[in-house]
C-alpha cells in the first residue's frame, strides 16, 4: 500500500533535518544533456558528510 504524502509533510521532514545536512547545490550536466537532448541538472549529494545521499533518509528516520 502506498501512502501520498503532501508539502506539510515535506516541509515538517526538511525543517527536522536541516540542523544535521549539508545543503547541496545542483549544476548543469553538459555531458547528460547532450547524451540525453536535453538540459540535465545533477545534485551533488556526494558533498554530504557521509558522501551520499543516504543521510537525509538516515536522519528523518531517526528523527520522528
Amino acid at each position: 500500500m502506498h501512502t501520498l504524502i503532501g508539502i506539510f509533510e515535506i516541509e515538517a521532514a526538511a525543517g527536522l533535518i536541516a540542523p544535521h545536512v549539508v545543503r547541496t547545490p545542483t549544476v548543469p550536466s553538459p555531458g547528460l544533456g547532450a547524451l540525453l537532448g536535453a538540459p540535465v541538472t545533477v545534485k551533488l549529494e556526494l558533498l554530504q558528510r557521509t558522501g551520499s545521499f543516504k543521510a537525509r533518509g538516515r536522519r528523518r528516520s531517526c528523527c520522528r
